[in-house]
């Protein structure tokens, strides 16, 4: 299980919910500051040693999400295999929504073979990167570049 799956899953909420409730995000249940986070994840990565995603779907759950100042990248996976290209396909969608999820199919993922652990924390990570750095980080979708911006510099 991932670092972020962990803390998320330490406090109650209801996982059919269109709203968490406040104190669910990373932020609240852990009662650190952005900057002590993205500290934290610039030291350790967004995937802890439990992860629930390969090295191949960390990846591309990574390049999804964009570029994190300060956070080491990972090499670039090709997305041939049919699970990694539903997985990128989840990821965007989700970055694209600021990851909210619900709207998003999930089908695909589970056709493809993904595991509930898997999407859950594909969905924790990108809510917590949403959270700690903003979203989206990547350039195909610049609608919250300035929010983002002024989050990477605050950190």
């Amino acid at each position: 299980m991932s670092l972020l799956l962990n803390i998320e899953t330490a406090t109650p909420s209801n996982a059919n919910a269109r709203k968490r409730p406040a104190r669910s995000n990373i932020l609240g249940v852990t009662g650190m500051s952005r900057r002590a986070l993205a500290d934290m994840f610039r030291h350790h990565g967004l995937f802890g040693r439990q992860s629930h995603l390969n090295q191949d779907q960390q990846a591309v759950v990574q390049a999804q999400i964009g570029p994190i100042p300060g956070l080491r990248r990972r090499p670039q996976v090709l997305t041939q295999a049919p699970a990694l290209q539903a997985l990128a396909a989840f990821t965007r969608a989700l970055v694209s929504r600021n990851g909210e999820y619900e709207a998003i199919d999930q089908s695909a993922l589970r056709s493809a073979g993904l595991r509930r652990q898997q999407i859950s924390e594909v969905i924790t990570t990108v809510q917590s990167v949403r959270d700690v750095f903003g979203l989206p980080l990547s350039a195909q979708v610049p609608a919250n570049d300035e929010i983002a911006a002024a989050r990477v510099r605050a950190a």
